[in-house]
């Protein structure tokens, strides 16, 4: 007795999950899941051409079994015309779909004008809704982003200004929340600004996507299971604990704004900043009551202490005011040589 072959097995077959056929000749192309007129641009499937309007892409109306790659990442930007192969004029040849990308080119001086840059446009092709005239915007420089949108927040009016104002810090700040951005300013001066997270140019489905780019941001797997989480070797610990020492050392030793507040006698300040990165770091490198990172912390605050105290009985040994800036939490240790000093 034959077997029954499963759902799984006839939606996984093309020819009977995509259509053969295709709209005939020149009519108006209407969305093969609503049955009517786009409103915007229609997109097809890279396979059999079915046609979707952009409203029913975006209210997820796909096939049942998803097989049908819709680009839903470029649903905003690439607009392929199928080639009419039931077409009966034999003049025009029925072209490749091209992309967008293709088609836009830009137009420099290709003739004898010497307007030079007032001449240069995006020259769209015809296929998609790139029949409006140019707005006087899109030849503005100003109108383009200066800075892209940072991940988990704003940047502050999308301007590099905000970048500009911690280069310059000296002396540290007199809040919590300015010694808290500068913190992070320092976290991404050494490691690199935050990713650019834009969900809306990822698909909502990861199997709509072709060649596998799209990679999920969660987790794949349960988080329940012990045996998920991969406990660390002592030697991984001690190469991480390792590394780490190396960042804090190269950003101590050449960072501007680590280096300018040393330089006006915040030795301290300093050093607790940067202690603070490395508390921000220890989310994904554990520190162990061994670490190299902590013993080299600790002895170079005592130093810069020591420096520091040296410095400021020098030049006045009568002046005892309290700092008008913020001071971290952090356990002031007595100088060198006092009672209370187990060193």
């Amino acid at each position: 007795m034959p077997s029954i072959p499963s759902l799984a097995a006839l939606a996984s077959d093309p020819l009977r999950t995509h259509r053969t056929w295709i709209p005939k000749y020149g009519r108006v192309q209407k969305c093969d899941f609503c049955n009517g007129r786009a409103p915007g641009t229609l997109h097809f499937c890279s396979v059999c051409q079915l046609h979707i309007c952009e409203n029913c892409a975006r209210d997820r109306r796909w096939h049942t079994e998803r097989q049908h790659f819709i680009d839903a990442d470029a649903l905003d930007w690439t607009f392929r015309r199928g080639p009419n192969t039931a077409s009966t004029r034999g003049g025009r040849r029925a072209q490749a779909p091209s992309s967008s990308d293709a088609n836009a080119r830009e137009r420099g001086d290709n003739g004898g004008d010497d307007n030079g840059d007032d001449d240069v446009y995006m020259e769209k092709g015809l296929a998609g809704n790139n029949n409006n005239p140019p707005r006087r915007s899109d030849r503005l420089a100003g109108s383009a982003r200066t800075h892209p949108p940072a991940g988990m927040g704003t940047t502050g009016g999308n301007t590099t200004s905000s970048s500009e104002v911690w280069a310059s810090i000296d002396a540290p700040p007199a809040t919590p929340e300015d010694h808290d951005h500068l913190v992070l300013h320092l976290y991404e001066a050494i490691y690199g600004s935050r990713p650019e997270l834009n969900p809306a140019r990822y698909p909502r489905d990861p199997s709509h996507t072709q060649g596998g780019a799209y990679a999920p941001t969660l987790r794949t797997t349960p988080a329940f299971h012990p045996l998920n989480e991969r406990t660390s070797s002592e030697l991984e610990l001690m190469h991480q604990d390792r590394q780490l020492l190396r960042e804090m050392q190269h950003a101590w030793n050449n960072q501007p704004v680590l280096l300018r507040l040393c330089r006006n006698g915040h030795r301290v300040y300093a050093i607790e900043l940067l202690w603070d990165v490395c508390e921000l770091r220890r989310s994904r490198v554990l520190i162990r009551d061994f670490s190299q990172v902590v013993h080299w912390f600790v002895t170079e605050r005592d130093s810069q202490f020591r420096l520091q105290h040296t410095a400021a009985v020098a030049a006045s040994s009568s002046s005892s005011a309290q700092p008008g800036y913020y001071q971290p939490p952090y356990p002031s240790y007595p100088p060198p040589g006092a009672p209370g000093n187990a060193r």
